[in-house]
């Protein structure tokens, strides 16, 4: 814990104007500082994972499989600290 490994962003608003944000997740602090685009370093050099939930009605389900991911990607185990170093 301590650092941050993930950053909100918006990606675009609903017709109801509701917000639609994108978290990345990943290990911010070793990523090169030399390389900048227009929101900070690229990280073009590890694979990206799109993952979604909630996208239709009646996938209620998709937000505890959205939870729990969430709560393994930002957490403190070996795990999570490889796949943040590992993946976008």
């Amino acid at each position: 814990g301590g650092r941050s490994v993930c950053r909100r962003s918006l990606l675009c608003r609903t017709i109801k104007d509701n917000r639609v944000d994108v978290l990345t997740i990943t290990d911010f602090a070793s990523l090169p500082r030399d390389v900048q685009d227009g929101n900070g370093p690229v990280m073009l050099d590890r694979p990206y994972v799109v993952v979604s939930a909630r996208v239709h009605p009646g996938e209620s389900n998709a937000s505890w499989m959205m939870k729990g991911l969430l709560d393994t990607l930002l957490g403190d185990s070996p795990i999570a600290d490889r796949l943040r170093r590992t993946y976008v």
